[in-house]
């Protein structure tokens, strides 16, 4: 209720029957309403410092989580570039979103052909598909012909 009706509406509580105000009445009323909003205040403020502390508790989590994160993520690129395979991921629309080292240098590509929107066409290693033996016989290595292919890296890359 704003502070003008509120007022007016202690006033009219305070009438008397000759039509005078009956003072101390209207004081009382007006002391007690501050009262009230001062028990409101309190409360706000008591809210207000658990939320800050509570943000405060969240934020170092976080910062924890971001920092464990930045561990695994690196950990992850040692691994992935340290892998004797070439390895790819690509997206729905045949864009490269991820390649280890071995994979740039089997297939030739560089750091800028690997920037966002660009496009090489690049051609696939001669290769061989190695099986283990078959003690009954049967096929060996199976050679793979090369085929030629467009790398579009996309915003991820």
């Amino acid at each position: 209720m704003k502070a003008e009706a509120l007022f007016w509406q202690q006033c009219t509580q305070t009438v008397t029957d000759d039509g005078s105000i009956e003072a101390q009445r209207l004081m009382d009323l007006v002391i007690a309403t501050y009262r009230v909003h001062e028990s409101n205040y309190d409360e706000i403020e008591r809210s207000l410092e658990t939320l800050l502390r509570e943000n405060h508790v969240l934020r170092g989590n976080m910062s924890a989580l971001s920092q464990a994160f930045d561990g695994q993520k690196k950990l992850f690129e040692i691994i992935l570039n340290n892998l004797p395979l070439g390895l790819s991921v690509f997206d729905v629309d045949q864009r490269l979103t991820l390649s280890n080292t071995r994979f740039r240098q089997l297939f030739g590509l560089t750091q800028e052909d690997l920037t966002a929107g660009a496009t090489k066409p690049i051609s696939r290693p001669k290769c061989v598909v190695r099986r283990a033996p078959n003690p009954a016989g049967g096929p060996g290595d199976i050679p793979l012909q090369p085929q030629e292919a467009v790398v579009s890296v996309g915003a991820n890359g």
